[in-house]
C-alpha cells in the first residue's frame, strides 16, 4: 500500500468489491449488509509489520506482547457511580411492567431490594475491573507503561524491575 493511501477508504472499496462478488446485489442490499455489519468490520493489518496494534483488554486475553500500555491505570476500581439497574416492581402498578430502568444513586440505596441488586452490581464491577488490572499487568514480554491520569505521567516498569511486584 503506497505511503499517500488511506487504508480505511481501501479496505472499504476492498469490502464493496467482496460484496458484489460474492452477493451479486445492488445499493440496497449494501445498504442493508452495511448496516448489519458496521459494529463487526475492522481493518487488520498483517503481522510481522513493525506496527503498533491497539485492543481492548477484553481483546488481548491470552495474548501477550512486548510492550504494553495500560491507559488510566489510575482509575478507581470501585467507580460505578451513574449506572443503571433493572429493578423489580410491581406489574399491576407498572402497565405490565415487571422491571424499570432506573439510574443508581444513593436516594434509591434504602428502597426495597435496591440496596442488594447495588451491592451484587458493585461486588461484579470490582471482579471485572481487577481481572482488567490483571490481564493488563501479566501481559507485557519486556515493558508495561502505567498512564496516569491523576500525576499526568507515566510510569514504565521493564522486565529488569518487574521485581518490585
Amino acid at each position: 500500500m503506497a505511503r499517500t493511501s488511506d487504508a480505511y477508504l481501501t479496505h472499504f472499496i476492498d469490502l464493496i468489491f467482496d460484496f458484489k462478488n460474492a452477493r451479486k446485489g445492488g445499493l440496497a442490499d449494501f445498504l442493508d449488509f452495511w448496516e448489519d455489519q458496521k459494529e463487526k468490520l475492522s481493518i487488520s493489518s498483517p503481522e510481522g509489520l513493525n506496527a503498533i496494534t491497539v485492543m481492548t483488554v477484553h481483546k488481548s486475553k491470552g495474548l501477550s506482547a512486548p510492550v504494553i500500555i495500560y491507559a488510566f491505570a489510575d482509575s478507581k476500581l470501585e467507580d460505578n457511580r451513574g449506572e443503571m439497574i433493572w429493578y423489580p416492581v410491581s406489574a399491576e402498578h407498572f402497565a405490565g411492567f415487571d422491571y424499570l430502568l432506573v439510574k443508581s444513586s444513593k436516594n434509591i440505596e434504602n428502597y426495597g431490594a435496591a440496596s442488594t441488586i447495588l451491592n451484587e452490581q458493585h461486588q461484579q464491577h470490582l471482579l471485572d475491573q481487577i481481572n482488567v488490572l490483571y490481564v493488563a499487568m501479566t501481559r507485557p514480554e519486556s515493558s508495561l507503561t502505567l498512564s496516569l491520569r491523576s500525576l499526568r505521567k507515566r510510569l514504565t516498569l521493564t522486565a529488569r524491575s518487574s521485581a518490585i511486584f
